[in-house]
């Protein structure tokens, strides 16, 4: 079971990648300017922080409910814990991922304005 959900969600991972990809890579051109790169990077990554977001919701509502299903059973709720915990991990990191496009466009001397949500 374990084995199938990593293959799944690099599956879902790579696919969410093509798919915000795929009007970059009907133009010919794509990004010619450093500029454009950084722009192309700072949507994909506001693209995934939102689906960060909207699978830690969904993770959090099944923590929920194992808790709530756990009847006292110990390794249930221990289950339900870590799931929270991996959740608010997931969300911290997608949030960190999205400074730091701006922090790097800004180190590198590239105004691409303000952090856009």
């Amino acid at each position: 079971m374990k084995k199938t959900a990593k293959i799944l969600s690099l599956v879902v991972f790579i696919t969410i990648i093509v798919l915000v990809s795929l009007p970059v890579l009907a133009n010919d051109e794509g990004p010619t300017t450093v500029d454009e790169l950084f722009a192309l990077i700072d949507n994909i990554i506001t693209f995934m922080v939102y689906a960060l977001i909207v699978v830690g919701v969904i993770v959090f509502i099944i923590a929920g409910f194992t808790f709530l299903t756990a009847g006292g059973d110990p390794e249930k709720v221990k289950k339900a814990q870590n799931m929270l915990l991996y959740g608010v991990i997931g969300i911290i990191i997608g949030l960190f991922a999205k400074g730091l496009v701006w922090v790097i466009a800004n180190i590198v001397g590239i105004d691409i304005g303000e952090i856009s949500w």
